[in-house]
């Protein structure tokens, strides 16, 4: 069942009996946006998952099909007046923030990750000869679909801002969206995956950057490493969330 577009630019559409998938405009997916939806609450009560262009909201397994089919109508006029609310909040907080004499907006607060880059990440990590190559041979290539040097490459990453876009693949894995206006890194994945990344490893992936938060497989392109991690490992608790910001801070040698 397809959803009316509202004034937002809001669409969607149920994708089975107790899941609706909302498609979002990746202009209307700012930050602020990302971060209310990632800290409120549905009114209805589902739980709320974030992707690149879209929020999924899954209901409860006790809550029969069928009660949500009932319901259903009823069920999307709320999800778009409450996606519509909290973009119009979005947009007010933005607004604030933009306005110098506003003394009392809410300022960002941005995660600087340290990381090591190039020869100086091989150094410092006292990576397996084949991993530490790996970052070498990924930089190369980065290098030569961008036609720059490998230098260039780790000079635009440290001049991005990214944004928590949203979290998953792994537990403590962010995707991290540039902000509009980065500087641009051609970035596609390898064709085959490699088996084993070692956990900090900092990589691109297409449009998105992201920091493996334990050993394991991955196809994006290695250029660093950081000792930062982003999962507590006592709780499990990702110590990250999807809007905030993110620089990387580092020095390639």
């Amino acid at each position: 069942m397809n959803l009316r577009p509202t004034k937002s630019k809001i669409s969607g559409r149920w994708v089975s009996e107790l899941e609706l998938a909302v498609a979002l405009d990746r202009a209307v997916l700012t930050p602020n946006l990302r971060r209310k939806l990632a800290t409120s609450q549905h009114p209805a009560g589902p739980a709320t998952l974030l992707g690149a262009e879209s929020v999924h909201f899954i209901w409860d397994l006790k809550q029969s099909g069928r009660d949500l089919a009932d319901n259903s109508e009823a069920l999307v006029s709320a999800t778009l007046q409450w996606l519509d609310s909290l973009l119009l909040q979005s947009e007010t907080s933005q607004t604030l923030q933009a306005l110098p004499d506003q003394g009392d907006a809410v300022q960002e607060t941005i995660i600087v990750i340290t990381a090591s880059y190039g020869e100086a990440a091989k150094i410092a990590s006292g990576l397996r000869p084949d991993f530490a190559n790996a970052i070498s041979r990924d930089l190369s290539r980065l290098a030569s679909l961008n036609q720059c040097t490998p230098e260039e490459i780790i000079r635009r990453h440290l001049a991005t801002t990214y944004v928590v876009a949203f979290c998953g693949f792994q537990p403590g894995f962010a995707y991290l969206e540039p902000l509009p206006g980065s500087p641009a890194i051609r970035a596609p994945r390898h064709e085959a995956p490699r088996a084993k990344v070692p956990a900090g490893a900092v990589a691109l992936g297409g449009p998105y950057c992201g920091v493996y938060p334990s050993n394991g497989p991955g196809g994006w392109n290695i250029i660093g490493l950081t000792e930062m991690r982003f999962l507590d490992a006592t709780s499990g608790r990702e110590l990250w969330a999807p809007g905030d910001l993110v620089r990387f801070s580092g020095v390639a040698q």
